[in-house]
């Protein structure tokens, strides 16, 4: 008589997430990004908001693309089901946008973490 093998047999490299094995078995994970206060990130984007007039001179020509960036950070954040990778990129590109201002730097930073962890 053979055995039928209903494990799961894995060698070499890594394995993550969620696994099942036999009849009927499901296995399923839900990944979001970490909770976000009510609120907070609303804040935070008002914060950089200010910062960016405050220090618009310093920031130059990088000025109004930094409030676009938080204006598509906004527009994402409204929908049902925000695109991890729409946040990430533009939190990217602004961060980029921003490095000369510490303060503005450190708020962006904040935002980031909020938002993707």
């Amino acid at each position: 008589m053979s055995e039928v093998n209903k494990g799961i047999q894995i060698s070499g490299g890594n394995v993550q997430g969620p696994m099942a094995v036999g009849t009927g078995a499901r296995a399923v994970q839900h990944i979001r990004g970490p909770a976000t206060p009510p609120g907070e990130a609303e804040r935070l984007l008002a914060d950089i908001r200010d910062l960016v007039e405050r220090y618009r001179e310093e920031l130059g020509d990088q000025a109004r693309p930094v409030l676009r960036e938080a204006d598509r950070i906004e527009d994402e954040l409204a929908e049902d089901d925000p695109d991890a990778d729409v946040l990430s990129d533009t939190l990217e590109r602004m961060a980029r946008r921003v490095t000369a201002i510490t303060t503005l730097s450190q708020a962006v930073a904040a935002l980031t973490t909020l938002l993707i962890g």
